[in-house]
């Protein structure tokens, strides 16, 4: 049987699991995570159709990382907008999203309200099966939250090691093969937890090499310092390394910085790494190309920036400048000073 003759059969017995042009590649699809070094040390940012996985010290800036992605998919919605905000953990704070700018129509957190119905790690899983598909980001906050059903049923000196990972190994295979039919992008928060182990890495995720397997890339994220004004604390500065990246190169860094009341200065970020790039010019006016990006009775910086934060689309015009010629230049460097240098002109 030759090989048309072998497509067609197996097309007419297993449907659509063999594709008639797989010669046509698809692109990969990104959803932006509002920190555009971010999405430039991730290839693009965070892949539709696969699984992402963040992890590292609490306190890092995972879930206040997940507020400017939020945003940023409600802004640029592909299939409607809306995210599933699975919280395993208890200590969410709901309300700082929307604080920050998250429209509270188009996120559903998924948490324990009460004794009768706890999040269980079945139960989370479940949810996110369900998800996928329905709306274009599914955030799990986080893996180390999973408690499977049993673990709620043992009594507190019963042995429940290993748990969660055999949760994982179930469900993440059919978890990762649904999600990769949909245009919805996954993202798995973890905590880190010491290393038995006489050899390899002192700090590990948690569930191991039960999770490894099915994400296509894992970001390492921690704090390296506070935005201070005095000895008050305005923000902090994040830090990602990208260990596994299968959409991009690996072993980029991203630095930004995220304050308290404004979160992170999406604008001003992306304007900076277009003059950074010599996309921008600044004569009298600031102009990509022939795009007037101040309004046009304002000529400053400032007025450019606080246009962007008014069209998203105008905004997104510019960060695809960026993303387009944005490896020619390491975005990361001075990441972290990107505010401090732009306002301050």
């Amino acid at each position: 049987m030759d090989r048309d003759a072998l497509v067609k059969a197996l097309r007419k017995q297993f449907k659509t699991v063999v594709p008639e042009n797989q010669e046509q590649a698809l692109p990969v699809e990104f959803v932006s995570t509002g920190v555009l070094s971010l999405d430039w040390a991730l290839g693009g940012g965070i892949p539709r159709g696969h699984i992402s996985h963040i992890w590292g010290p609490d306190g890092g800036g995972k879930t206040t990382l997940m507020i400017s992605t939020v945003a940023a998919v409600q802004a640029a919605p592909k299939i409607n907008g809306l995210t599933l905000y699975v919280a395993t953990e208890p200590k969410l704070d709901e309300s700082l999203f929307y604080k920050l700018g998250v429209d509270p129509e188009k996120i559903i957190f998924a948490r324990t309200r009460d004794k009768e119905h706890v999040l269980d790690g079945n139960v989370a899983m479940n949810m996110i099966r369900e998800s996928v598909g329905e709306v274009d980001l599914v955030v799990l906050d986080s893996v180390a939250g999973l408690s499977p059903k049993v673990v709620y049923e043992m009594q507190s000196e019963d042995y429940a090691i290993g748990k969660v990972a055999g949760l994982l190994s179930t469900q993440m295979p059919l978890i990762a093969n649904l999600t990769a039919a949909t245009s919805t992008a996954v993202i798995f928060l973890n905590q880190q937890r010491a290393s038995f182990q006489q050899y390899g890495l002192a700090e590990k995720p948690f569930a191991g090499y039960a999770l490894r397997h099915w994400i296509c890339n894992s970001c390492y994220m921690r704090s390296m310092g506070w935005i201070k004004h005095g000895k008050s604390a305005l923000g902090f500065k994040p830090r990602i390394t990208v260990n596994k990246n299968d959409f991009g190169e690996p072993r980029r860094e991203a630095n930004w910085e995220f304050r308290w009341d404004s979160g992170v200065d999406i604008a001003s970020q992306t304007l900076y790494f277009a003059k950074l790039l010599g996309l921008v010019t600044v004569r009298g006016h600031v102009r990509l190309g022939d795009t007037l990006l101040n309004h046009p009775n304002e000529s400053s910086t400032d007025d450019a920036i606080a246009r962007l934060r008014e069209e998203p689309d105008l905004l997104l015009l510019v960060r695809d400048a960026v993303m387009h010629c944005g490896n020619t230049l390491d975005l990361a460097e001075d990441a972290g000073e990107v505010e401090d240098v732009v306002e301050g002109e």
